[in-house]
């Protein structure tokens, strides 16, 4: 899945994740899973099939694996590079938002000064404000 997604082989990550999704929890030695590759590569067409759109029409959610070095989250990735992508992210798995990483950077979900944008996304309940990685 890596390769594929490093090389922009969509339909060959779409085969993969129908042949064994499981594949999508397979860690590199970088400690990058391929979504949050695919995040951080600002891939959004891979991300899309990792987690197989957002929010998933059947209700059941991707088995991808969202871990990236040093205890970020593909989350952690997508916010650096495409609103769109953290929209989806988020919708697919609000939890991220609640990750911190070794560093102790997180984000903010409530009305706190970090706060940097209301992030909303159709199909969601509520609001999260992306807020840039700060410290607790």
């Amino acid at each position: 899945m890596h390769e594929a997604i490093r090389n922009g082989h969509e339909a060959v990550l779409e085969k993969l994740v129908s042949a064994d999704g499981g594949l999508a929890a397979v860690v590199d030695g970088k400690g990058f899973s391929p979504l949050y590759l695919a995040a951080a590569l600002g891939r959004a067409d891979m991300v899309a099939v990792l987690i197989g759109g957002s929010p998933p029409e059947d209700g059941v959610k991707s088995p991808a694996y969202y871990v990236g070095p040093h205890g970020q989250t593909a989350l952690h990735a997508a916010v650096l590079v495409s609103e769109e992508m953290t929209k989806s992210l988020w919708c697919w798995e609000p939890m991220l938002a609640k990750k911190v990483d070794s560093s102790g950077s997180m984000f903010d979900d409530d009305l706190g000064e970090q706060s940097m944008a209301p992030v909303k996304c159709f199909g969601c309940q509520s609001s999260l404000k992306l807020a840039r990685p700060y410290k607790i």
